[in-house]
């Protein structure tokens, strides 16, 4: 399995030394705008690490499903199946490599995300007071904004767990029209559109297993009119964000992702079998 493991790294290698050079040069923007107090900079240099991030992290999964389905149709990895590994252990290792390369490269943006913002806090003396100005912006229409590390934990959490879902129903999908359509002139269509059915019965299924993502309490809240500067304070309804809504998605997530995963083994077995 370890051997498995290091063979499908050392195939997505590349695209993660490439990430992180684009990275290391969007921090350097960053840094640089800091230095110099250039907002125009600074603000250039979140924006790329923000979609470095956010298009780095989608694309790592896409290439997992790119390599299995060149894996399934073509002759580029032959020889993988003929190893004595089971297509458990295969697909296994394929989706172990996935799932890691997201956790580690989520785990180090959020770090990076987190160190910047501290930095721009040290800065820029204004920005605790742009950040409490905005709570309360919320505040006034009933929404408790909620910027801690741990509500944004579990939001990192819920979104990579579906986003590694969405690469196991992909899986499948492709797997499925390989096995049965192998070839054939609809064969990339059937694959879409089976991968949209299943993600329609995933988001289904967790939304209704996840509960709600936002909880209405009615609460003491102190509004500020502007235009006469005074300060009132009354029940209010409030509406809160529920972390456990994004834990409880996550876990019905990485159900669905084992759930595809048997499937999607059990199929290529019988596939490579006949």
């Amino acid at each position: 399995m370890m051997k498995l493991f290091k063979y499908e790294f050392r195939k997505t290698l590349m695209t993660k030394l490439v990430l992180l050079g684009i990275t290391a040069v969007a921090q350097l923007i960053y840094l640089i705008g800091l230095w110099k107090d250039r907002n125009g900079t600074v603000v250039l240099g979140m924006m790329l690490l923000f979609f470095t991030a956010m298009f780095g992290i989608m694309y790592i999964g896409l290439q997992s499903v790119i390599t299995l389905h060149r894996d399934m149709n073509t002759k580029q990895s032959y020889m993988l199946f003929m190893t004595p590994n089971s297509c458990y252990k295969i697909l296994g290792a394929k989706m172990l490599e996935n799932l890691l390369s997201m956790v580690i490269g989520g785990a180090f943006f959020f770090a990076l995300g987190a160190l910047d913002i501290s930095l721009l806090f040290r800065h820029y003396d204004s920005v605790d007071n742009i950040m409490d100005t905005l709570r309360d912006f919320f505040r006034t229409f009933g929404v408790d904004l909620k910027l801690d590390a741990g509500y944004l934990a579990c939001v990192c959490f819920s979104a990579l767990s579906g986003w590694f879902a969405t690469i196991t129903a992909a899986f499948l999908a492709d797997v499925v029209s390989s096995a049965l359509l192998n070839g054939k002139k609809y064969n990339f269509l059937v694959s879409f559109v089976l991968f949209l059915v299943l993600s329609y019965i995933m988001g289904k299924a967790g939304s209704a297993l996840s509960g709600e993502a936002f909880i209405q309490t009615e609460e003491m809240v102190e509004l500020t009119i502007p235009q006469i500067g005074e300060a009132i304070s009354g029940p209010a309804t409030v509406t809160k964000t529920n972390p456990y809504y994004f834990l409880r998605s996550g876990a019905v997530s990485l159900a669905f992702s084992a759930l595809f995963y048997v499937c999607t083994a059990e199929l290529m077995q019988r596939k490579l079998s006949v």
